[in-house]
């Protein structure tokens, strides 16, 4: 608890205290009373402060199980921290305003009628393509002026959040079966491949092929609870890559003389725990902030459809979200392996993101191609998220080795477009980079 509280210091504080300001602009242009526009500040700022603390937790145990696979790999890989999450919102809050704002401004005026979409993706994407863009050029590049560095994030994020959901939409109409609602989510090159891998390997689908008439067993069932899936998936890579490297050796790499079947339950717990903080945190700052720039974007987009986060599909496929985390996750750690082997580089693991993304790309996969479409969207997903991982440590270098969120945290819209896109135009806008290549 010590070093949690060490932890919360005062660049935390004014990174959340920014969160507060803004949740208070979007709550006063919804013309709330001072009352109401105080108490929805307070409790951004609490959320905001909790979803760190969970961050800390969830992260902690990240990287316990990223030194136990280096070590049974025989490599060297980073050890990812949240410094810049922690102490440079001063850059990446505005650009979550300035780059909704821009892109519900593109919306109005140049998208036309029946075309309009607003991203409503969950408070954590706007956030995680705010620090990517926002880090890259603070990092790789080391631009200080704020004008420059909030601008080059905003326009890349107005011109992200009309242009992923559109690209998409006829893929997300043929999941939903209507119109009713388009797509926000980093996973949407995921889909886009799956069906057209899809459209190639699965000539037909088959009457009754269908991974939701599956009768799960009990058992199998549970896993369709992220909390307890990640729990487990976790829980059993840590005893893997102990049994790998040794228990004695395990022990030391760790810092723990209680038995690795237990300590490995802790670990596992404790990743769980630290997800279901973060959440709520998150869930706090969402419940101020996204009904208030709902509002705003009503106003100044009326009749647009709104872009949902992944979980919306999950209901299209609850079973196909559990073949595409399963064979999505299996694979991951297959290329994993083959990856230390060739010498080409060490790719972290992704529990949380292979139940989004991979879960996403089943739900669309079994709709197109039935229980092997599911799985298809599992392999394509694990890999994208392979390959876009050594991708990113190539173009990040050493800034692949400094921020959990602008990397680790990434889906495949972020490691194989976004950041690709956010380095080379910092190349044209801000010059010579200060990092070199990895």
């Amino acid at each position: 608890m010590q070093s949690i509280l060490e932890w919360i210091d005062l660049d935390c504080v004014v990174t959340a205290c920014m969160f507060g300001v803004l949740v208070m602009a979007a709550q006063a242009m919804m013309r709330k009373s001072a009352g109401q526009i105080f108490c929805s500040a307070v409790k951004a700022v609490t959320g905001f402060l909790i979803f760190n603390t969970g961050v800390f937790v969830f992260l902690d145990t990240a990287n316990r199980l990223r030194l136990l696979a280096t070590a049974a790999f025989g490599v060297e890989a980073p050890a990812n921290t949240n410094a810049f999450f922690r102490s440079n919102g001063i850059y990446y809050v505005p650009v979550m305003a300035f780059g909704f704002l821009l892109h519900l401004l593109i919306e109005r005026k140049l998208v036309p009628e029946g075309r309009k979409i607003v991203y409503m993706g969950g408070c954590h994407v706007l956030l995680r393509l705010a620090l990517l863009t926002t880090g890259i050029a603070v990092t790789v590049y080391k631009e200080t002026n704020w004008l420059y560095v909030v601008a080059f994030g905003t326009v890349i994020t107005g011109l992200w959040y009309c242009i992923q959901p559109m690209y998409i939409d006829k893929q997300i109409e043929r999941i939903r079966g209507d119109s009713a609602a388009a797509y926000g989510h980093q996973t949407s090159i995921s889909i886009a491949i799956t069906a057209l891998a899809v459209k190639l390997l699965v000539r037909k689908r088959r009457d009754g092929d269908d991974t939701e008439e599956i009768k799960l067993p009990k058992l199998a069932a549970v896993l369709r609870d992220m909390g307890v899936c990640m729990f487990l998936l976790q829980s059993a890579a840590i005893l893997a890559f102990c049994a790998a490297c040794g228990t004695e050796a395990a022990r030391e790499v760790c810092g723990t003389q209680l038995p690795v079947p237990v300590w490995a339950v802790a670990q596992g717990l404790q990743f769980s725990a630290g997800y279901f903080i973060l959440t709520s945190g998150l869930r706090m700052i969402t419940s101020e902030l996204m009904p208030a720039l709902g509002a705003v974007s009503q106003k100044l987009v009326p009749n647009a459809k709104a872009a949902m986060d992944v979980p919306t599909l999950f209901p299209f496929g609850q079973n196909a979200v559990l073949f595409g985390a399963v064979s999505g996750s299996v694979l991951f750690f297959a290329l994993m392996l083959l990856f230390a082997k060739l010498g080409w580089g060490f790719i972290g693991g992704a529990t949380l993101y292979f139940y989004m993304a991979a879960g996403g790309a089943a739900v669309f996969g079994n709709k197109a191609g039935g229980r092997r479409g599911a799985v298809i969207g599992g392999v394509v997903t694990a890999l994208l998220m392979a390959g876009g991982s050594l991708l990113i440590q190539y173009l990040g270098g050493a800034f692949y080795t400094a921020e959990y969120f602008c990397n680790v945290a990434s889906e495949p819209d972020d490691r194989l477009l976004l950041y690709p896109i956010a380095i080379l135009l910092g190349r044209l806008l801000f010059g010579p980079r200060e990092i070199p290549f990895g």
